[in-house]
């Protein structure tokens, strides 16, 4: 009699070690959905060496299920060499956030609809800047910051319903606008809210036509409505500037406009040269060029 033999298990599979600096830039991930190695660097996710931190996340990508997914870019820039890849939580990096280290679904963030265009990468890359920037301002003077959302978190799916669409969507009834971001923070006395618009390039006559859709809004009151805001009271746009020349060229055009003056206060402008190495609320002016001032009576 031939006895039979034990059914041989299979190994299980060798699960990889997720370091501190890992878990760190998932995280970091989960929150802002796109990020490159320097932004990582920049919210201190355990490393101030660029080479060290590309090995832990190409040790993400590269795993048999990665946790992390990777936007490169061939297109070389003049002067500047390639521009530097887009990192991104994967599926299952998502599960695992949530899974292994108990963070709440509805508090990450994954890409929906594909990778990012080239086109649309320093814009994209700028709208991260500012809220890793706006961030650091928050933790530092102990203001909480409210539903940061950017035109680049979707709502919908275009498998089914077709109705993919960005989360900052206000809709004006035959247009509608999408702000880069939006959000709100607790001030002295009461919640306010903000939205956001990276202007890249220099084509001041467009930054203008979205600045008189965004003045319909406020007519109409439809942001107001969309985010559950006191129609009493007043937002605040923040318009950030690649150029420094569009900036000015904006507000000289804004000034021809005398239509513009009963909101000159409530848009507020500013480049990115003024935004580095100063302080967050600094150097901001209104829509006519006048300094503003006022962040000291709100915050």
């Amino acid at each position: 009699m031939i006895e039979a033999k034990p059914e041989r298990k299979k190994p299980v599979p060798w699960q990889e070690v997720i370091t501190s600096i890992q878990e760190n830039a998932l995280i970091a991930l989960g929150r802002h959905m796109y990020l490159t190695l320097s932004q990582l660097l920049d919210l201190n996710v355990g490393t101030t060496q660029y080479t060290y931190l590309w090995k832990q996340m190409a040790s993400l990508r590269d795993r048999r299920i990665p946790l992390v997914n990777c936007t490169t870019f061939s297109i070389p820039e003049p002067k500047k060499g390639r521009v530097e890849s887009l990192y991104s939580l994967s599926h299952h990096g998502k599960k695992i956030l949530i899974s292994d280290f108990g963070v709440k679904e509805e508090e990450l963030k994954a890409p929906v609809g594909g990778f990012v265009a080239y086109k649309d990468y320093h814009h994209r890359k700028s709208t991260i800047d500012f809220q890793i920037s706006l961030e650091k301002w928050c933790a530092q003077s102990n203001v909480p910051l409210f539903n940061f959302e950017t035109y680049f978190d979707k709502t919908g799916n275009n498998r089914t319903d077709k109705n993919l669409r960005a989360r900052t969507r206000v809709d004006l009834g035959q247009d509608f606008i999408v702000p880069d971001a939006v959000f709100k923070l607790l001030g002295k006395k009461e919640v306010e809210l903000f939205l956001f618009e990276m202007h890249n390039g220099k084509d001041s006559k467009r930054m203008l036509r979205q600045l008189h859709n965004h003045a319909a809004a406020m007519v109409s009151r439809a942001v107001h409505k969309k985010y559950g805001y006191d129609l009493d009271k007043s937002y605040r746009i923040l318009c950030l500037f690649e150029f420094s020349s569009t900036l000015k060229c904006v507000i000289e055009r804004a000034r021809e406009e005398k239509s513009l003056s009963r909101i000159e206060k409530f848009f507020l402008l500013k480049s990115l040269e003024g935004q580095q190495g100063s302080n967050f609320w600094e150097e901001w002016r209104t829509l006519y060029g006048n300094p503003f001032d006022d962040f000291d009576l709100i915050f």
